[in-house]
């Protein structure tokens, strides 16, 4: 088919199938605050203090054997969907979804070192702060 034979059954299709959209918003947990974020200072700021500027993370990982990553994560994003159902025959109908749903969960991960010191921050993507999976260590 022709690039306009598929541009006439785009325009066509929602004359003879049944069309339904949507949108959601949705956001879990806050955003840490920038001027909480900057205050920290590797080599100076401790995981007490770390602790008691930004509250409890999200989640919290092992770093250099006896050293913890932690992590706080929020969640703000919105989808945009569109359902087409149409019939082909009396028994047999196609259906397209299309969602456009932006869920990037974005974090800020904190590593302290061995003496639990700052090492290192950093805001983004949970998929770039998060290393792949590692199994933990086994307790002894």
């Amino acid at each position: 088919m022709t690039a306009r034979g598929w541009f006439a059954l785009a325009l066509l299709l929602p004359l003879l199938s049944c069309v339904s959209g949507s949108y959601i918003r949705f956001r879990a947990d806050e955003p840490l605050s920038a001027e909480a974020i900057e205050r920290l200072q590797p080599g100076v700021t401790t995981l007490e203090d770390g602790l008691r500027s930004l509250g409890a993370p999200t989640h919290v990982f092992e770093y250099r054997d006896s050293g913890m990553a932690l992590l706080w994560s929020w969640l703000d994003t919105e989808d945009w969907g569109v359902s087409v159902s149409a019939p082909i025959s009396d028994q047999v109908s196609a259906s397209f979804d299309m969602d456009q749903t932006d869920d990037r969960r974005q974090g800020c991960m904190l590593w302290f070192g061995p003496d639990l010191v700052l090492e290192r921050w950093r805001l983004g993507r949970i998929g770039e702060l998060v290393a792949t999976r590692a199994r933990p260590s086994a307790v002894e």
